[in-house]
């Protein structure tokens, strides 16, 4: 699809996962298309949500195994960031994760050069340029920033078909979880299908007009809540089959404040607000976000007891 022509679609940037992969030395795994003597850049390795995968990190274990025939697990999810292509300018959302070398299942179905190479000796390779601000991004995280690849999952859909309405593009969204003093956490009412009167943390999709996706974030609280918001951690990436009914989606979520005495203003999204008891949730959830708010209650269950 021409996405020049396609105004409705181009507006939602790419969205694409990129994994460091270490073996049991340490090493880093990259990447080269065997055939492509024009280019001989290495890569890391990097691929797209499909609708008929279960979530990321399915999609890159599937990837990585047709374009290598090595077997990784995930360890890590490391960062969420956009960047803008070298030559047409054109933003591409990162979900950024760390894998670790399981085994080698089969030869490989792509013909791909991998080469295994140390941290220090990264730069000295002739690295792709977006891969290379990709592994420097990975570099400035701390190890104690990575988030555990372990989260609550929804499975109704895992090695089933699903029937998305628009499938054409993968898309990032971006939500904020938003506590009280209470540990409460709050929801809105949507006005607008899909999920028409269910209650929704707030946030909408990462657009190409957003410079990041945190900047995404205070966008959307201050179009559906009427607040400005603070965002602060990333807390985890949600990426199942069938979460929504549009296209597949990877749903960052963050941590965020707002001021004590905000006053909520109704809009054409959200029709009423509220604080919820992580133990006593609505019943009609959007976007089957039982799965972050469970995570969320461990994740105040944690900071009480340390």
């Amino acid at each position: 699809m021409n996405m020049d022509y396609h105004p409705e679609i181009s507006k939602y940037p790419q969205l694409c996962f990129s994994v460091i992969v270490r073996n049991e030395a340490g090493e880093i795994l990259l990447l080269r298309q065997s055939e492509n003597r024009d280019d001989l850049s290495w890569k890391l390795p990097s691929g797209s949500l499909l609708a008929t995968d279960n979530n990321f990190e399915s999609a890159l274990v599937r990837q990585i195994s047709e374009q290598t025939g090595f077997v990784v697990t995930v360890r890590s999810l490391v960062d969420v960031f956009s960047l803008s292509g070298s030559t047409d300018g054109k933003k591409t959302a990162y979900v950024l994760y760390e894998a670790d070398l399981a085994g080698v299942k089969s030869a490989t179905s792509e013909q791909m050069v991998c080469q295994w190479t140390k941290d220090e000796s990264i730069v000295e390779q002739p690295l792709n340029i977006l891969d290379r601000e990709i592994f420097f991004t990975y570099q400035k995280k701390s190890r104690t920033d990575f988030i555990s690849s372990e989260r609550s999952r929804f499975q109704e859909y895992y090695d089933r078909p699903f029937s998305y309405y628009d499938n054409d593009r993968a898309r990032l969204a971006c939500k904020a979880v938003i506590l009280n003093e209470e540990n409460e956490v709050l929801l809105a009412e949507r006005s607008q299908k899909p999920f028409a009167l269910a209650w929704d943390l707030p946030g909408g999709h990462f657009l190409s007009d957003d410079s990041d996706p945190r900047a995404c974030l205070v966008r959307e609280c201050r179009e559906e809540l009427g607040v400005e918001a603070e965002i602060h951690e990333l807390l985890q990436v949600y990426s199942d089959k069938g979460c929504g009914p549009r296209s597949p989606s990877a749903l960052a979520v963050y941590t965020a404040t707002i001021p004590v005495d905000a006053i909520f203003v109704k809009n054409i999204e959200m029709s009423n607000f509220a604080f919820f008891s992580l133990n006593a949730l609505p019943k009609e959830l959007a976007y089957h976000n039982e799965i972050v708010l469970r995570d969320v209650e461990r994740l105040v269950e944690r900071r009480r007891h340390p």
